[in-house]
């Protein structure tokens, strides 16, 4: 016997409001992008401003403080790859043994947990560093270290403006999950209650997953 009515008025329909979330995000992100590249090309006059679209994209994340630090990790790991770079330029230039320093070093460093999932940046950039600026290197780095920083700010300010992030979604979304599960369970429970022997197995599995939300 099945209670297909159960589970309808139990469950939410989240779909419609993670697509709503998923499209605030993505025009979050293009007009921060945009911004970013207009604002570092047109008003500080930078000819090149590639990574300030790239830096804006880190301050589009669902909340402020997500956004703030993967901004953060990303400005550092950036400064901290040009800082490696410079050197390494202006010594030994752009060859095969300043290759091999700027990945070494930049990968040890890379392992500072403090980055998170921006450690990689550190030898990114200090590889993209190393080979476009040359023995000029600080004439390279400088006005990206800029795009970067206008970047990340319009990213931020954009995240925090338009389409403010509301704290409470996360909240939202776990009691839905847990409101989801317990209406498998009752279901289950339903079906067990007028044929055992059939579905025992079911609620036993079901058990486990009410355990994983008390």
């Amino acid at each position: 016997m099945r209670f297909p009515g159960l589970r309808s008025r139990l469950k939410p329909v989240a779909g419609g409001r993670y697509w709503e979330e998923r499209l605030k995000l993505t025009l979050k992100a293009v007009v921060a992008a945009s911004v970013a590249w207009l604002v570092a090309r047109y008003l500080v006059g930078h000819p090149q401003p590639y990574f300030a679209p790239l830096a804006a994209l880190l301050g589009v994340y669902p909340t402020v403080a997500w956004s703030l630090t993967e901004s953060l990790a990303y400005g550092a790991g950036f400064a901290v790859g040009a800082g490696i770079a410079i050197p390494v330029g202006l010594l030994i230039g752009p060859n095969t043994f300043g290759i091999a320093v700027v990945l070494f070093v930049g990968m040890m460093i890379a392992g500072w947990r403090r980055l998170g999932d921006q450690s990689p940046q550190v030898a990114f950039t200090a590889l993209f560093a190393l080979l476009f600026g040359g023995h000029q290197v600080v004439d390279y780095v400088w006005p990206r270290l800029g795009d970067v920083g206008i970047g990340l700010a319009v990213g931020l300010a954009v995240n925090v403006l338009i389409f403010p992030p509301l704290y409470v979604r996360r909240g939202e979304y776990a009691v839905a999950e847990v409101r989801g599960t317990l209406s498998d369970a009752m279901e289950t429970l339903a079906e067990y209650v007028v044929e055992p022997d059939e579905w025992g197995p079911v609620w036993d599995e079901r058990q486990s997953w009410l355990v994983t939300v008390q």
